[in-house]
């Protein structure tokens, strides 16, 4: 009913990220960015002053900026790219399945790429509206949790990256494919 009134087609990449997800990729890109943002909360995070907290954003948001354009830059070189290793990719299944069916490493790479992009803007905006409200005096009482939340999206971000870069590395610069 509600999809009728809303566009709630942008859900359908992260759902297919979700369910490709194994347990090695849920502890890398979300429990480890989790326990270093919880770690540095309680170490951290009360010696930390409002310009701290300010800087910081500054700096996540020009370092988001930079991303997203190089997440678009994958897509696009996936998406255009008619090299041997990329055709070898789209016919070559994988273990993981969405539904019953079992897709291609291409499809595989091609959610991780648009799920970390997704995941780039999303935080972005959170920043950018952080930033707008800490810097407009209102306190929300709990400045301190909303900056774990952002160290630990941009710590996601961060390693799904890495994990991205490592399969851009292997689909063309790998003899074995």
């Amino acid at each position: 009913m509600i999809s009728k009134l809303l566009y709630l087609e942008f859900l359908i990449p992260l759902k297919d990220y979700l369910v490709t997800l194994k347990l090695k990729e849920i502890i890398y890109e979300w429990m480890i960015p989790i326990g270093i943002s919880v770690y540095s909360y309680y170490c951290f995070f009360p010696c930390l002053s409002k310009q701290n907290f300010l800087d910081f954003n500054g700096y996540v948001i020009n370092a988001l900026a930079i991303l997203i354009g190089f997440s678009i830059t994958c897509i696009t070189i996936l998406s255009t790219s008619n090299n041997e290793n990329i055709v070898w990719l789209k016919k070559k299944e994988s273990e993981r399945k969405i539904g019953n069916k079992n897709i291609s490493l291409y499809q595989l790479i091609f959610i991780t790429f648009s799920f970390v992009l997704f995941m780039e803007v999303f935080t972005l905006l959170f920043n950018l509206i952080y930033f707008l409200v800490f810097s407009s005096n209102l306190s929300l009482g709990s400045e301190n949790e909303l900056f774990a939340l952002n160290t630990t999206l941009v710590l996601n971000i961060v390693f799904l990256n890495i994990r991205n870069i490592s399969n851009f590395y292997f689909i063309h610069w790998n003899d074995n494919l």
